[in-house]
């Protein structure tokens, strides 16, 4: 037996169980019965899903890609968030570096303990907290005291927030500077 359609009676549409009970096991002939089959029966067809037509033209298909692409330009917050740190003053290993921490990216000791390189997530520092890159980046001494040497209390934001979360709300920043001064200190923080 090499097909599916053996087990099956072509001429009443319904399971040979004669035939399934001698190839399988009590629990195994109950779960394939249970398992409808069709009374009507029609060949395969191939269906072009984008048109109404279900026939595939080089019309249909630049249309489905042009409809793609206003999709994926539709998340335009991504693309300027992006925008955004490309266009930062800074030097490319800066950009690179805060590219990969809205990524995650970043061989944090929980990224490392959920890959199972490391053997525990609390932070080496405190050793307390776990360190997620906004512990490293917030919380931890060092960290509150480069920004309040700069003059920046993140006191009252949710340190559970993502990277990428907390450089937005920096990019919402009315001075103009503090986006590039913020990414510095991110990455002289890693």
């Amino acid at each position: 037996m090499d097909k599916v359609s053996e087990l099956i009676d072509q001429s009443t549409k319904t399971w040979k169980l004669d035939l399934i009970s001698s190839r399988f096991t009590p629990l195994e002939v109950k779960t394939i019965c249970c398992i409808p089959l069709l009374v009507y029966t029609s060949g395969d067809k191939l269906v072009w899903f984008a048109d109404n037509s279900d026939m595939y033209t080089v019309r249909s298909g630049y249309r489905c890609l042009i409809n793609l692409h206003i999709n994926d330009s539709m998340d335009t917050d991504y693309t300027d968030f992006y925008k955004k740190i490309w266009g930062l003053n800074l030097s490319p290993k800066i950009r690179i570096a805060i590219w990969r921490f809205t990524k995650e990216f970043i061989p944090t000791t929980v990224n490392l303990f959920n890959r199972r390189i490391n053997q525990s997530p609390i932070c080496f520092s405190c050793g307390e907290v776990p360190k997620n890159f906004m512990h490293t980046l917030l919380i931890c001494g060092l960290a509150k005291n480069v920004w309040q040497s700069i003059g920046v209390d993140w006191s009252n934001v949710n340190v559970n927030m993502d990277f990428y979360t907390w450089l937005k709300l920096v990019f919402q920043n009315s001075r103009h500077d503090f986006s590039e001064i913020a990414a510095t200190a991110a990455w002289a923080l890693w």
